[in-house]
């Protein structure tokens, strides 16, 4: 169905369109080469290169139009002459020039259909005869306007694969077949598209089979490819991917160059990327020469002394041409390419040199020939019909021939040789199928289809130039045939590309390569090729695995693994925290333990620290002990202080717990003490504060008050209970948390090669929780302080306590953040360690320092007198006159209380203002606190009528206030010491104890 489709189409539409064109050039002469023959071929060379215009011709092509044509005309007499090749029959040709132009050749094209016009030509003689205005038949007119006599059984041609492409897409409508000897497109390989069309040259892509096994053979498993941006580039890039895993090549660089788009940075960049390829210096170039030169041309700019060479591997686009090679010599050196096996056409030189213009009359564009190798000029009538006269003015002289010198031999022309030989073989087995045997071409062959002939030619065989079986390969193409090129350096400085060896199908069209090793050379001094493969092994032992690069899609390098990774399937495998790989890093194996012990140098150096802080505290201990009944000592708070004292060992022997091997016990002994530590100290403080500001609380200015309320819980029990109770906060606290968070130990991993014991929590913020409530305590400590910076200077501990509440504030901030923020576990413990030290040494040095240097350095000042004087800088609490210390009478059955004033009973203290003014100013002012006292016999007079009391300096501590109470007070005698009141009564004698409880000092001055 769809061949008469077809047909009825070509015989209604085509012919019309022919015959108006044969009418167009029946006015001109057309100038064809033919050779007679009884089987006809047809033939489109070049003869001309393209014109200016679409369809104009351009100059002469002697080396790709006229050697070809006589090569075809040599073959023929070669084979006509054979008697056992088509005996009796003769092949001929009818040649026509196609100028290197699709519209030119398509034209020519037309002139082949001469069976389909002969077909139809009575149908058309009205037609014909009014183009060929009666002058001849219409047959005649046919034959002269076509030139052919017998129709062509199949053509052979052109050399472009474009023009080759549209030639036999319009042959196929008749069923002409077409054998290309230089089309090598790959898209000419669909046989669906191209069914009539047969090459003897292999496709493009064929080539890459011969590349491959060129890197197989040199064992170069690792290249770079670098293709052009056109079907001829693409189609071999393809090929060369999809046959790489089949030969064990690996391309790792993969660039492709669009030639009409890159400037010379692109090709520079291009470069740059084939040099970064450290394993390979093997390039395969898939492109055409103008790529090639600029590729070339690049390596030129950028290669330097210290780079290595690239090795080229091409392929026949740019393979042993001169311009690609001009002026890079030393860059192409070495290089290797593959072209279309070629192969010197025996007798042919001979042939060629033997014609002359007047006896070569097959080939009318010989002539026009002649005059441009000899660059003369032939009389016209020495020129075929249609041939001008030659530019040149000289006349050609007789006598000429062609010599070898300036003759250039044309490497492809056993290309033509096998198109003609393959249609002679087909046609002769055609002969023998259908003519059985008998001489000259029979009527059925004559008759026959060009599918017919189709079908012969693709079982066609016959022996070549090379003495090889030659075939048609996967129906339509060349067999696989390549000479193998090495460009050279010889010993004259010139450069030659010489032919190493070869590439060819063997038995059961298996590829085969041959190269002569020996002819091989890299370069003049260095006749082998370096190594180019994928590292064949990667030492495990030496923690060395294969990895893909980023610029290297296929080729493994070799890649260090890290100290802490395995390695298993042949990849680096990272082995858990706190472990690390055995010797051949085929499993992980725990880390040997690393903990903050007594042998480290920085816990060494931090409890030799506390032991010296332990040592002070002993002698500060011992010190106090000693010294406890002197007036200093008594007024610092013998309780407090023995607190404090213990709070600042503790801080001390922590060091001791903090540097030693973790374990749960100690993990929770540390994280309870931590905070309990300044809690006992800092709760010892806030009270011994808390105490002094409210016995010296401080009146508004212009205050006329002279007494206070009496305050309550100061003493020493109370003082014990209090801190006791503020202690007892942080227990519950640091219970709690104990509870919430148990303690334990844990494994901590500061690099991948350290497994660290600690305890949990040391390196997280949440291990300083205990912390918190001695923050809060200091706070209250350092507001009390300021408080009482204005009492008396031996009650006065205010300037102390704030050193020591400032120097430890300061403290916290600088070693909370370097705990938190310590990069190594070992940095942090040390911290807290040193921090808990300096903070018993701050203890020390402001609390206990200045008392221990007065006890040891200055007795004189270890007086009442001394203890209970001013402050120098006190302002607000400086009297103008001696001060008045009133307490409250009472009176019961028991006993009598007497209030003593400045030596002088008061008695019930009047509550009105006016009153107590006037009473105020009514008194013997005689300063009790100043007052020297007669206590030669440690004896003082008491009367009821004379109060007058004088107390020894031995007996003053804490409190400036002093209670007297008498039971039955009588007359006699009142015997103390330091600490006892003994009332001598003429009745009875009784022991009463001197309190030290103290009302609130007025801070206003008394006139």
């Amino acid at each position: 169905m769809e061949m008469m489709k077809v047909s009825l189409k070509t015989t209604h539409v085509l012919p019309i369109f022919l015959l108006l064109s044969l009418c167009v050039i029946s006015g001109s002469v057309q100038v064809v080469s033919r050779q007679e023959g009884d089987i006809m071929l047809g033939a489109l060379f070049p003869i001309h290169a393209k014109g200016s215009s679409p369809e104009g011709c351009g100059p002469l092509q002697g080396d790709d139009g006229i050697q070809p044509l006589e090569a075809l005309h040599y073959t023929l007499d070669q084979i006509n002459r054979d008697p056992n090749l088509l005996p009796n029959i003769t092949l001929g040709v009818v040649a026509f020039d196609s100028c290197d132009n699709i519209v030119n050749a398509l034209d020519q094209c037309l002139d082949f259909i001469k069976g389909f016009l002969t077909r139809i030509q009575e149908e058309k003689r009205g037609q014909l005869e009014a183009c060929s205005a009666g002058t001849a038949t219409a047959s005649e007119t046919l034959a002269e306007l076509t030139g052919i006599q017998k129709p062509v059984v199949g053509v052979i041609g052109d050399q472009s694969s474009d023009i080759t492409i549209q030639v036999t897409s319009l042959l196929r409508i008749f069923k002409i077949p077409l054998i290309s000897y230089q089309s090598t497109s790959p898209t000419l390989s669909d046989r669906e598209r191209f069914a009539y069309f047969f090459r003897t040259v292999p496709s493009d892509v064929t080539q890459a089979y011969a590349i491959l096994e060129i890197l197989r053979n040199f064992n170069w498993t690792f290249a770079s490819l670098v293709y052009e941006d056109s079907e001829y580039g693409v189609k071999g890039y393809e090929t060369l991917l999809r046959l790489a895993s089949r030969y064990g090549v690996c391309f790792g660089a993969q660039i492709r160059v669009d030639i009409k788009r890159f400037k010379t940075t692109d090709f520079d960049q291009v470069l740059g990327k084939l040099q970064s390829q450290s394993q390979s210096r093997i390039v395969v170039l898939f492109s055409g020469k103008s790529c090639a030169v600029q590729l070339m041309a690049a390596t030129k700019r950028i290669t330097t002394k210290n780079s290595k060479p690239l090795i080229w591997v091409g392929c026949d686009g740019w393979s042993s041409r001169d311009v690609v090679t001009t002026g890079f010599e030393t860059i192409v050196e070495g290089a290797i390419t593959v072209q279309p096996l070629v192969r010197h056409l025996d007798g042919f030189d001979s042939y060629f040199k033997a014609l002359r213009p007047d006896t070569n009359i097959r080939n009318p564009w010989f002539s026009e020939y002649w005059q441009d190798f000899f660059k003369c000029r032939l009389k016209l009538e020495q020129l075929p019909k249609g041939i001008m006269p030659s530019q040149y003015s000289d006349p050609c002289k007789p006598g000429l021939h062609i010599t070898d010198k300036r003759l250039t031999s044309v490497k492809f022309l056993q290309f033509i040789r096998d198109a003609v030989y393959a249609y002679a073989h087909a046609l002769h087995n055609q002969w023998q199928a259908e003519c059985e045997g008998h001489p000259g071409v029979c009527e059925k062959m004559r008759n026959a289809d060009g599918s017919v002939l189709k079908f012969y030619l693709e079982g066609a065989s016959f022996t070549d130039q090379n003495k090889r079986v030659f075939k048609f390969y996967h129906g339509g193409d060349g067999p696989p045939r390549y000479s193998i090129l090495n460009f050279q350096k010889h010993d004259d400085d010139s450069y030659i590309w010489k032919e190493i060896g070869s590439f060819f199908l063997g038995a059961n069209d298996q590829p085969k390569l041959e190269i002569d090793r020996k002819v091989m050379q890299y370069r003049r001094y260095e006749k082998l090729y370096p190594n180019s493969t994928c590292k064949e092994h990667c030492d495990a032992k030496k923690g060395l695995v294969p990895y893909l690069q980023s610029n290297n899609s296929c080729c493994p390098d070799c890649k260090k693994c890290e100290p802490f990774e395995m390695i298993q399937g042949g990849h680096c495998q990272p082995c858990p925290n706190g472990f690390m790989p055995n010797e051949n890093r085929s499993r992980c194996l725990l880390i040997d333990e690393q903990i903050i012990d007594y042998r480290n140098p920085w816990a060494a150096g931090s409890m030799a620290f506390a032991s010296f802080g332990i040592l002070l505290t002993l002698a500060v201990a011992f010190i106090f002990w000693r010294h406890r009944q002197t007036p200093v000592i008594k007024a610092s708070g013998r309780e407090l202080s023995a607190i404090l004292l213990l709070a600042t060992f503790c801080s001390f022997a922590m060091t001791f717990l903090i540097a030693s091997r973790p374990t749960g016990f100690k993990c929770g002994v540390t994280r309870f003490s931590l905070g309990l530590t300044h809690t006992l100290a800092f709760a010892a403080i806030a009270v011994k504060t808390n105490r002094v500001a409210r016995i010296f609380g401080t009146k508004k200015t212009g205050s006329t008050a002279l007494t206070c309320p009496r305050a309550k819980y100061i003493s020493p029990r109370s003082q014990l209970a209090i801190t006791g109770a503020l202690t007892l906060i942080e227990v519950f606290v640091n219970a709690s948390w104990l509870i919430y968070q148990p303690p334990r130990t844990t494994h901590i991993f500061p690099d991948r090669y350290k497994r660290v014991l600690i305890c949990e929590g040391m390196d997280h913020f949440t291990y300083l929780v205990g912390l918190v409530y001695p923050l809060i305590l200091i706070g209250c400590c350092t507001v009390y302080a300021f408080q009482t910076r204005k009492c008396p200077g031996g009650f006065n501990e205010a300037r102390y306590i704030g050193f020591t509440t400032y120097t430890t504030c300061v403290l916290w901030m600088a070693f909370i953040p370097l705990f938190l923020t310590a990069p190594t576990t070992t940095l942090r413990i040390v911290t807290l360690a040193i921090s808990m030290s300096i903070s018993g040494v701050v203890q020390l040095a402001c609390l206990f320092a200045p008392k221990v240097y007065i006890v040891l350095c200055k007795p004189e000042k270890n007086t009442r007198t001394g203890v209970m004087a001013q402050h120098r800088s006190s302002s607000s609490y400086a009297l103008a006159t001696p001060p008045s210390i009133a307490l409250h009478p009472l009176h019961n059955h028991q006993g009598s209380q007497l209030t003593i004033v400045n030596g002088v009973e008061v008695g019930e203290m009047l509550t009105d203002v006016a009153s107590q003014q006037q009473r105020r100013k009514s008194i013997q002012a005689q300063h009790l606190l100043g007052a020297s006292s007669d206590c030669e016999d440690n004896t003082m007079r008491l009367s009821p009528h004379n109060s007058e009391l004088h107390l020894p300096d031995d007996t003053i501590s804490e409190s400036s206030i002093y209670t007297l109470k008498l039971k039955r007070p009588s007359k006699g005698t009142v015997h103390f010491d330091c600490e006892e009141i003994d009332v001598i009564d003429q009745q009875k004698q009784q022991q009463m104890k001197v309190g030290d409880m103290s009302n609130d000092f007025d801070s206003k001055s008394i006139d």
